[in-house]
């Protein structure tokens, strides 16, 4: 669970973008001198989920450019600063498709909506994604600074610095430059060096949040490779190196909230661009290390450079000394390493170059949210699709299918007011009619689909003189068709009777279109073996006559006399 939250800024400055598939970002932005736009209060909804707090805070704490002749070592930041007049008024032109916010008199942010391709592929089923793009233009020299950040639907959050304008210094010599122009002018090549902080807060407790370290080591004396996972809690101020042998990373992950799963929510800093790196000499002690976690306090701001204020350390080194982490409210800091070797393609204008690193949830939902279901499959087979009533059908559901997962439930409604589960089942149907029945497969991730057939159910076929659809023609049926004739009864048409009707079609056993006496006194002449030309097929279950029976040890069936019979008087 999370913690919901009210936003902790004016409508100007407060950003909340909701995206296709159920997922929010929400967060705030200000002005400052020296870093330029400030986020607040960042906080992610995953599609279904509640809204819960990822960062404190985040900005730029330092573009650190040393060139290679040593000729210049700039601290951008600091040295410039990425806000008031160097923070540049933006056009529409710069912003397609996005809206442009405002601080005071200039459009600082442009937010944009972008597509950003698959989401994610699956058999047979795909999900494009969204991310929220804020970004500001900086001026620093000659150089400008586009700081971005992207807020992705899945939770991840991206942030890249593009480089663009023009080249700043040149030089004389092959050993630290590239001839750009056709006089042999030579563009001296130099690092970026691009610093983030990020005060962690996940949600909402500050001193809760702890630090680990990933390392994937190869397996010492295995006889074929193995990558064996080690985690390593950092309990300490700590400034720790990119390791790409051991694909080496970190996250940062909540001491209270868990999924639904159980597991801890974090977020894990995942390394993008790890091609180059500067350490630089010993007053830039900072260089040594790509990654940091310190205690928060309010004083250290910047990488380098950092104002000295009430004995606050000079540089991000000095911050880091040894503090204990337990219990304290965690700041990130990552850099990242660009080196510029200038080409012909950077006259008159360079190209922007584009360097970051993401952060990305871990373990923050018990499944992927964005992930699209590719529903089941409904299919069954029934045996028989027909017949007279009471009719006992067999339903068979092994043909339903789920391609990416499994049917978790069976439901059968069978048009009767009856239901059943299971893939496979029966069902006796005791009313005539038509009834369609219906499979409803839900599959593990809650997808439905359904299916139909009908089944059709047709009268009992009850024997002449069986008008009460017994399975016996006897003196039973005879009162009823008694009853009947002097309208003590009443007939239906359905088979088996409603209790205490007559079914008509078995009523007229002379054929004669009629249900009277004349049909009771031929049931009672073959109930006790009076055979007529009318009751061939008409027996008792007790006592089957052979109709096929010719004559007796006494003489020829018809020949001899019949008893006498007593039909039963029913008073009105």
């Amino acid at each position: 669970t999370g913690a919901q939250a009210e936003a902790e800024c004016s409508a100007p400055y407060l950003v909340t973008q909701s995206f296709a598939n159920g997922a929010r970002w929400q967060l705030c932005w200000e002005q400052r001198n020296l870093d330029g736009i400030l986020l607040r209060k960042v906080y992610f909804t995953p599609p279904g989920g509640i809204q819960t707090q990822v960062l404190a805070m985040a900005s730029i704490s330092q573009v650190h450019v040393p060139y290679d002749d040593n000729s210049a070592r700039f601290h951008d930041i600091t040295d410039d600063g990425f806000g008031n007049e160097n923070l540049n008024d933006l056009t529409p032109a710069e912003c397609p498709g996005g809206a442009l916010l405002r601080d005071g008199s200039k459009d600082v942010i442009c937010q944009q909506i972008q597509l950003r391709g698959h989401a994610t592929k699956g058999l047979g089923v795909q999900e494009q994604g969204e991310w929220l793009s804020l970004f500001s233009v900086s001026t620093s020299g000659e150089y400008n600074y586009i700081p971005v950040w992207r807020f992705l639907d899945d939770g991840s959050i991206e942030m890249i610095m593009g480089a663009t304008g023009k080249l700043q210094r040149f030089t004389t010599s092959n050993s630290f430059g590239w001839p750009v122009r056709a006089d042999g002018t030579l563009g001296t090549s130099h690092i970026h060096n691009y610093y983030w902080r990020l005060d962690f807060d996940l949600g909402e407790k500050a001193e809760d949040d702890l630090v680990e370290e990933f390392n994937y080591a190869l397996e010492a004396g295995a006889a074929a490779p193995r990558r064996v996972l080690g985690v390593t809690p950092l309990t300490t101020e700590s400034g720790r190196s990119i390791a790409r042998q051991s694909m080496r990373s970190w996250r940062i992950r909540d001491g209270m909230l868990t999924n639904g799963q159980g597991r801890a929510i974090s977020y894990q800093l995942e390394p993008m661009t790890v091609n180059h790196r500067d350490v630089g000499p010993a007053n830039e002690p900072w260089t040594a290390n790509d990654f940091y976690v310190t205690k928060f306090n309010a004083c250290e701001k910047y990488v380098s450079h950092n104002p000295q204020i009430n004995g606050c350390g000079n540089n991000l080194a000095d911050f880091v000394n040894g503090e204990s982490l337990t219990d304290a409210d965690l700041v990130l800091w990552y850099g990242v390493t660009f080196h510029h070797i200038p080409r012909d393609e950077d006259e008159p204008y360079m190209e922007a170059h584009w360097d970051g690193f993401r952060i990305a949830p871990r373990d923050w939902t018990a499944a992927n949210p964005l992930a699209v279901n590719a529903p089941p499959t409904a299919a069954f087979s029934a045996t028989p699709l027909s017949g007279a009533a009471p009719l006992t059908v067999s339903f068979d559901a092994t043909a339903a299918s789920d391609t990416d997962g499994q049917i978790s439930a069976y439901q059968w409604a069978f048009g009767d007011g009856a239901t059943a589960t299971g893939q496979t089942t029966s069902h006796t149907f005791t009313q005539t009619g038509d009834f369609t029945v219906t499979l409803t497969v839900v599959d593990d991730a809650g997808g439905q689909d359904a299916a139909s057939t009908t089944i059709t159910v047709a009268a009992a076929a009850c024997q002449a003189g069986d008008v009460n659809c017994d399975g016996m023609v006897d003196a039973a049926d005879a009162l009823f068709i008694m009853q009947y004739d002097v309208k003590l009864r009443t007939a239906s048409q359905t088979a088996p009777p409603p209790a205490g009707t007559l079914y008509a079609p078995a009523c007229d056993v002379s054929g004669d279109d009629a249900c009277n006496a004349a049909d009771a006194l031929l049931v009672l002449q073959c109930t006790v073996g009076i055979t007529n030309r009318y009751c061939s097929a008409a027996h008792s279950a007790s006592n089957p006559i052979d109709t096929n029976q010719s004559e007796t040890e006494n003489g020829p069936v018809d020949a001899q006399s019949a008893p006498p019979i007593f039909l039963p008087v029913v008073e009105q």
